[in-house]
């Protein structure tokens, strides 16, 4: 079981799961609409230290009141929570708008924190934007209701997997906060 842990990064409250382990810390980055449970294998699968983060605006972490979400934002966050955690060396890991992360935070650590990084699903350079992504629905009327989105959006997930994701991702939503939920574009049922 991970150990939850906030920090304070850029005037953000960022959350991350600490999976400890033996060797090298692994940094895990997940995707856009993801959080860092999504890793939550790895560490029994490569029997390693995983330190997975919510990047800004996602699982747990604050969201960005300026609207600051470019890569290199969330690469400074992430470099926040290792100096942190006091995390020398690592190897990182990053999945689709988390690979970008992962490069950007190799980049503003160099080779002597970042011995490997790992990209997934997601080339070094793109020409894609934000908008390009296909919107998401962003209110459900019950948990039920967003883990049949997510079901169908992933037909392939276990559904402990899918359920697991449901409890991570999204958040009951009150009256007062269902427009500015909105107006940010953010997930809730």
């Amino acid at each position: 079981m991970p150990t939850d842990g906030f920090i304070t990064a850029n005037g953000l409250r960022i959350h991350y799961q600490d999976f400890r382990g033996e060797g090298r810390p692994i940094v895990a980055i997940h995707g856009m609409a993801s959080t860092g449970w999504v890793w939550r294998e790895l560490p029994t699968a490569l029997g390693r230290r995983v330190v997975a983060v919510d990047v800004r605006g996602h699982g747990e972490s604050q969201w960005s009141a300026d609207g600051t979400y470019a890569s290199a934002d969330a690469a400074a966050d992430v470099a926040g929570v290792m100096g942190d955690l006091g995390l020398g060396e690592v190897d990182v890991i990053g999945h689709s708008w988390g690979g970008l992360i992962a490069i950007s935070l190799a980049d503003r650590l160099g080779p002597s924190r970042v011995r490997r990084l790992v990209i997934v699903d997601i080339p070094p350079s793109s020409s894609q934007q934000p908008d390009d992504v296909a919107p998401r629905q962003v209110a459900f009327d019950s948990w039920e209701a967003a883990l049949a989105a997510e079901s169908k959006r992933s037909p392939r997930g276990s559904a402990a997997a899918l359920a697991n994701l449901t409890d991570r991702t999204y958040r009951p939503r009150s009256e007062e906060h269902t427009s500015e939920l909105q107006s940010r574009g953010l997930i809730s049922y």
